[in-house]
């Protein structure tokens, strides 16, 4: 796996990053509907605020986007 960065900076490049898509398993018209949006908040503990932020520096990704990627995981939606 590489982070959102290392990809973009491939792809910028114009090499080739088939390899990190998942081109066997794309989503559905139906499963992007299931992505719509809706503003939610929640409060952490400072512990697991430390652990996403930890988590979002490694993939590169937005504490925000890290959040939705790891409840879609979880509840199946990816």
């Amino acid at each position: 796996m590489i982070s959102a960065k290392e990809f973009d900076e491939k792809f910028d490049k114009g090499l080739n990053v088939d390899k990190y898509l998942d081109l066997d398993n794309p989503l559905t018209a139906e499963e992007l509907k299931k992505l719509t949006q809706e503003t939610l908040t929640i409060n952490l503990t400072d512990e697991l605020k430390t652990k996403l932020q930890q988590k979002s520096k490694e993939l590169g990704l937005k504490l925000e986007d890290t959040i939705k990627v790891l409840l879609a995981k979880e509840v199946g939606l990816i």
